[in-house]
């Protein structure tokens, strides 16, 4: 059983600061990054609208939102560790990667709050590490290309819309198989053609051959006999040439 399933077990059975202790914790534990489940859980649900509403909405934040929402309002929220606060700005890369391949480091300084581009750095490897994203950090143009990032938690409003982007990418994939389908038919159709060209061709050089034995000759050496028989017209001409003309004074 991973770290997850046993928070999740203990939710079942606690409520009121209990339950708010787990909210905590699970925040800092460092292999979890999605609490969708966690906030399905009655329990932790009742804490909504209690003493703890504040727990609860920490809980969403880490969920859902991300570092710079809580550091526009952070007296809305119960005072997070450091630990806590580093998760927080790992789940906000990830926000950020899965919304853009290639990301200025500038932005990432100021979406992030980091001093440097040292800290950005020592924040990307860790988030690598944790496997939320895999990426190259191009210094030379201070940009972070990302080539994967991991998902995070979806609220249910945004189903529909994950339906819908879903059903489009199905749609241009059928229509680039359907257009790869007409390509190959195409291209099949083009060899079967040129496969019958040659074939026609080898039969009407059979049927010269044919043609040529049936009138008492060897096809393979007619063109080597006139060759010959043309070589010795030359050797003719050129004897009679010397005999008509004098040699010496």
């Amino acid at each position: 059983m991973n770290a997850l399933e046993q928070f999740l077990t203990l939710a079942k059975s606690t409520r009121g600061a209990a339950a708010a202790s787990l909210v905590m914790q699970v925040i800092e534990w460092p292999t979890i990054y999605v609490f969708g489940e966690l906030l399905e859980k009655p329990t932790i649900r009742e804490l909504a609208t209690g003493d703890y509403a504040a727990h609860f909405r920490l809980l969403e934040l880490f969920a859902y939102g991300t570092y710079k929402q809580w550091k526009a309002n952070p007296s809305l929220f119960p005072p997070l560790s450091d630990a806590a606060l580093r998760k927080m700005k790992h789940l906000s890369l990830v926000s950020l990667a899965g919304a853009s391949k290639s990301i200025e480091y500038n932005f990432l300084l100021e979406e992030l709050d980091l001093a440097n581009v040292r800290e950005l750095e020592d924040l990307v490897i860790e988030g690598v590490y944790a496997g939320l994203l895999r990426g190259q950090l191009d210094q030379r143009r201070q940009r972070l290309e990302i080539e994967f990032a991991s998902a995070r938690d979806v609220r249910s409003e945004q189903i529909p819309f994950l339906i819908e982007t879903l059903e489009k990418w199905c749609s241009g994939c059928q229509s680039l198989l359907s257009r790869l389908e007409g390509e190959l038919r195409e291209s099949e159709a083009r060899r079967q053609n040129q496969l019958e060209n040659s074939r026609r061709l080898n039969e009407e050089m059979n049927a010269i051959r044919r043609s040529l034995r049936s009138k008492g000759s060897d096809p393979d050496l007619t063109c080597a006999e006139n060759g010959e028989y043309m070589g010795e017209k030359r050797k003719t001409a050129r004897g009679k040439s010397l005999r008509g003309s004098k040699i010496g004074k």
